[in-house]
């Protein structure tokens, strides 16, 4: 099947999406989808897959032909993006994609369920990209293509640089000092106005 996206074709068998599967496996199939993902064996496959490694995979199946490497980062939400040129999907490089069902995703296109969708709802739902693309969890922060989502930044802290959430970074009551509370050291404090 063809479809154009950004005004140029692409074959979905040559494309990959980004997201959670419950917006692309059938309803009348995703109860099968469930059980696979949820079993002790699928479980087991992406434990042993990825070890004690910091990485949050939650399981590996397979559906469609495809072996497909399931992760999940405490729950449902939308997580953004900004892409570098080079690594960016074809949604652009300030992209984005919800989790409604709490686990996310690599998937080829080839074996989803989206024959009646269109271009634009299915871009809408995850992220497209014409080069397989990289996924996964690693201290709760998601990567795709090796870039954090931005629910984290580097401490403002040239000298750390600590990938923090946003709550964690600190600065004085002047405004003018800011850090983690690693390297977090307020020059301005006790000076006179």
């Amino acid at each position: 099947m063809i479809r154009t996206i950004n005004e140029e074709d692409y074959d979905t068998n040559n494309l990959w999406y980004v997201g959670d599967p419950c917006y692309v496996v059938a309803d009348e199939h995703w109860s099968e989808f469930c059980e696979l993902t949820f079993s002790d064996e699928a479980k087991a496959a992406g434990h042993s897959y990825w070890g004690d490694n910091g990485l949050h995979c939650d399981s590996i199946i397979e559906w469609g032909g495809e072996k497909i490497t399931i992760w999940r980062n405490g729950g449902d939400g939308t997580w953004e993006f900004s892409f570098t040129e080079r690594k960016k999907p074809l949604n652009g490089r300030r992209s984005s994609f919800g989790v409604d069902a709490g686990i996310f995703a690599i998937m080829p296109l080839k074996i989803l369920d989206i024959d009646m969708m269109t271009t634009e709802r299915l871009m809408g739902l995850g992220l497209i990209f014409d080069k397989e693309p990289t996924l996964y969890v690693e201290h709760d922060i998601i990567y795709v293509n090796n870039q954090h989502d931005e629910s984290v930044t580097e401490c403002p802290d040239y000298r750390c640089r600590r990938l923090l959430t946003w709550d964690e970074v600190e600065t004085c009551e002047n405004g003018s000092c800011e850090g983690c509370f690693s390297c977090f050291d307020c020059d301005c404090e006790g000076e006179e106005e």
